[in-house]
């Protein structure tokens, strides 16, 4: 059977996100944490208190806005983030909650534990290829024209 990438993509995605709802639910976090919710924590605090707009998840995450309002409404739903919107409705920032906060700090540890064990074995150089890799398949899939 040939190999493919996109299964693999798939399959590798699919385990990942097993893992870090079985983490949190470990953690006996209430809420069950998506990756992408982890992911818009984690960037929101990789900001360090300075304004974190809506606008800019759709080129982080590579999500589309609707997408990424649905996953914002379900967070703020569940008290993990405030919206606030401008004067002219134009822009909304982010804020985190001390829930929030909490889960991401609860989990940030296992993450990076997690990172560690999935990488194990791995020589630095491996990890160099993997990554361009990475880099090179984000890149064929953005090339404008397709």
């Amino acid at each position: 059977m040939e190999k493919n990438v996109l299964e693999e993509l798939k399959s590798l995605d699919i385990a990942i996100m097993k893992k870090i709802f079985h983490m949190a639910q470990n953690l006996n976090i209430e809420y069950r944490i998506t990756p992408i919710q982890m992911t818009i924590i984690k960037f929101i605090m990789d900001k360090n208190n300075q304004i974190c707009y809506q606008k800019d998840l759709c080129h982080f995450t590579g999500r589309g806005k609707s997408t990424v309002s649905s996953v914002l409404t379900t967070m703020e739903k569940n008290g993990l983030i405030i919206r606030n919107v401008n004067d002219d409705n134009k822009l909304t920032s982010l804020t985190l909650t001390n829930k929030g906060i909490s889960i991401f700090r609860k989990m940030q540890n296992n993450l990076d534990d997690f990172s560690n064990k999935i990488t194990d074995g791995l020589s630095s150089n491996d990890l160099n290829v993997f990554f361009e890799v990475i880099y090179t398949l984000k890149k064929n899939i953005n090339k404008k024209g397709d």
